[in-house]
């Protein structure tokens, strides 16, 4: 048994038997490590936010990633992700809320209307002849793109033009978003690649 004298002796000394506890957020190596743990990456942040940029405001994004500094085929991605999941997300929303009773009336009025107007447009009106030379290029327009026309256009013609033509065309949805997404995509490289090759050209001249 070691007494109190023993317990004296040792007073004064360090006890080697016990760990010595450093704090992490006092530990300069912890606190850098931590430090880089928390630190995102430019180039993420700048991807993340053209993909909320053209999940807002679509292909007309495309400006915003250049000028972050992404390169282009990192833009054309992400302008792409965000405009395709706006139409995805936004279309069904807005097409399953619509009543099939308001949706047939406008299928009526699509079909009959270049009809209507050219009996209203009888006559000497002028406001009638104008109608009924609207309502007829309207009425060849829709005939000649069809659905799959309209939905790869909707990117630079406006993008409520997907849910407007499911609505007033009732074509397959599968095949109006494949046809949209692919309009997406190629709206994407194709507004991407003109932004750059203009910021090239005007730093040239």
């Amino acid at each position: 048994m070691m007494g109190p004298p023993y317990r004296a002796a040792r007073a004064g000394q360090p006890d080697f038997h016990r760990a010595t506890v450093v704090p992490r957020a006092s530990h300069p190596v912890a606190a850098g490590v931590a430090d880089q743990d928390r630190r995102v990456d430019p180039a993420v942040l700048a991807f993340t936010l053209v993909i909320l940029a053209a999940f807002t405001f679509g292909v007309a994004s495309a400006p915003l990633g250049l000028l972050l500094g992404l390169s282009p085929g990192l833009v054309a991605a992400g302008v792409f992700l965000g405009s395709a999941g706006f139409v995805l997300v936004s279309g069904p929303i807005v097409v399953d809320r619509v009543p099939d009773r308001w949706a047939r009336p406008v299928r009526r009025l699509l079909t009959h209307g270049p009809r209507v107007a050219r009996w209203w447009g009888r006559g000497e009106r002028t406001a009638g002849r104008l109608a009924v030379r609207v309502v007829d290029r309207s009425s060849l327009v829709i005939d000649r793109l069809g659905y799959r026309g309209l939905a790869v256009l909707a990117p630079v013609l406006g993008r409520w033009l997907v849910p407007a033509a499911e609505i007033a065309l009732d074509p397959p949805r599968r095949d109006l978003y494949r046809w949209a997404v692919l309009g997406c995509a190629t709206w994407s490289v194709l507004v991407t690649v003109g932004t750059d090759a203009l910021v090239l050209l005007v730093r040239g001249g």
